[in-house]
């Protein structure tokens, strides 16, 4: 709403929503299903398998058969899964953030027990998933978040080797002292001027995973954009980083956080593909 993109009065349908059927005459949907759609801020909603996403490029192929649908956010949950876990279980770990961090990690990695990676965002919704997921993968972690609370909780509950207050003013030093051999991969989630904080101290060959800009979110103040920034651009990977990127020799990913999509770019080209 702040960037201009929904206007008041409005509801932004390319919310991720998780659903009940209550009823239908679409054959991709049968009455009591739990399916993952796209939605507005409402209690119903009518859902169709023939409705392209909203706000994102078309589903690939293979995508639209797995799901039976046109749409990559639109699909039937299995079963089983409806039995194992509630539905906030369903939109978190199986949703955009554990696929935003899973997938997003293993497309940026693989992570090895020799790297050392400095996770921004650690406490978030994805943040902390991609830091447990460095955590099992064996490698050195450091995580920044906002707060000494936070730091202390990241430390404790998700097993870092160190956590560091992103708002500090020595935040350079801090980050040299926790990581004296470079930064081998950053997951970002800030965006910002952290990344380019960040990148500037990165190893050459490391990877940079970015996927969200809460940088921009919770500034003092937003600047509408006058048209929809890049992916790259929102977070934070101007072409200051794009240089640095490129010196360094360093692999970046850019991830939607609450999609279904990427923009990859290594030292010198980009593609774009779509994550199933």
């Amino acid at each position: 709403m702040a960037l201009g993109m929904t206007a008041l009065g409005d509801t932004e349908h390319s919310n991720y929503a998780c659903a009940e059927v209550v009823l239908s005459r679409d054959a991709a949907f049968e009455e009591g299903d739990v399916i993952a759609c796209q939605a507005g801020w409402q209690d119903y909603q009518i859902i169709s398998s023939a409705d392209a996403a909203i706000g994102y490029p078309p589903a690939s192929e293979p995508t639209k058969a797995l799901n039976r649908t046109n749409s990559q956010w639109t699909y039937v949950f299995r079963p089983a899964m409806v039995r194992m876990w509630p539905s906030e279980v369903l939109m978190e770990m199986f949703g955009t953030s554990g696929m935003t961090a899973y997938f997003g990690m293993r497309q940026c990695g693989p992570i090895m027990p020799s790297d050392a990676v400095l996770v921004a965002g650690a406490t978030g919704s994805v943040g902390s998933i991609a830091a447990r997921l460095t955590r099992v993968a064996g490698a050195y972690i450091v995580g920044l978040a906002g707060g000494e609370d936070r730091c202390t909780w990241a430390w404790q509950i998700l097993g870092l080797d160190d956590c560091i207050d992103y708002r500090a003013s020595d935040l350079p030093d801090r980050l040299r002292h926790a990581l004296p051999d470079g930064i081998d991969v950053y997951s970002d989630g800030v965006g910002g001027p952290l990344t380019k904080t960040v990148v500037s101290m990165m190893n050459r060959n490391g990877q940079l995973f970015a996927y969200g800009s809460a940088a921009a979110f919770y500034a003092d103040r937003i600047h509408a954009p006058k048209e929809r920034p890049t992916l790259r651009r929102m977070f934070g990977i101007s072409d200051e980083v794009e240089a640095l990127l490129k010196e360094r020799h360093i692999k970046s990913e850019s991830w939607m956080g609450k999609s279904q999509g990427r923009v990859g770019q290594g030292s010198s080209k980009g593609s774009v593909a779509e994550r199933m």
